[in-house]
């Protein structure tokens, strides 16, 4: 083999490997993706026990004006006496709370999705720009490689 031949060779040998490092970087990228989604589950998992456990305050604030109400000798059961007011604010601020809870869980799944799918897009587009500079580099060291070979040519033959 010739000097040229050996040129052009490790010209390949070093773009395959410029793709190879763009698909492990690629790799690393979807693993990323992936950890961004269980992250993002985690979260909305946390957002509904914390809305459990609003719930659970709730049930025990209004017990416990139930409670109250039959211990200071008013009817339990009666409407809209002042434990019913009470508990109907106590479900309002409940029922806000836990709204936004549940949006902020729906915005964790949300968010983790568009990490993902841009950890995702990152990962491709690091193989597709590797891919395009590593047939670049071939070529341009084949363009190279040629021109020394037609220089040479003409030097030997004038």
């Amino acid at each position: 083999m010739s000097g040229p031949m050996f040129q052009i060779m490790g010209s390949v040998l070093s773009g395959v490997a410029q793709i190879r490092q763009a698909q492990a970087q690629q790799v690393q990228y979807e693993i990323k993706a992936r950890n961004e989604v269980i992250q993002a589950r985690t979260d909305a998992v946390n957002y509904k026990k914390e809305g459990n456990e609003r719930m659970r305050e709730l049930l025990v604030a209004m017990s416990s004006s139930v409670a109250n109400a039959a211990a200071g000798g008013l009817d339990p059961y009666g409407a809209m006496e002042t434990k019913d007011l009470i508990n109907l604010n106590s479900m309002k601020m409940a029922g806000m709370d836990i709204r936004s809870l549940n949006l902020n869980a729906e915005s964790a799944i949300l968010r983790g999705e568009a990490n993902a799918q841009q950890a995702r897009l990152a990962g491709d587009a690091a193989v597709r720009y590797a891919t395009v500079g590593a047939f670049a580099n071939v070529a341009t060291n084949v363009g190279d490689v040629m021109n020394q070979g037609a220089q040479a040519a003409a030097a030997g033959g004038g």
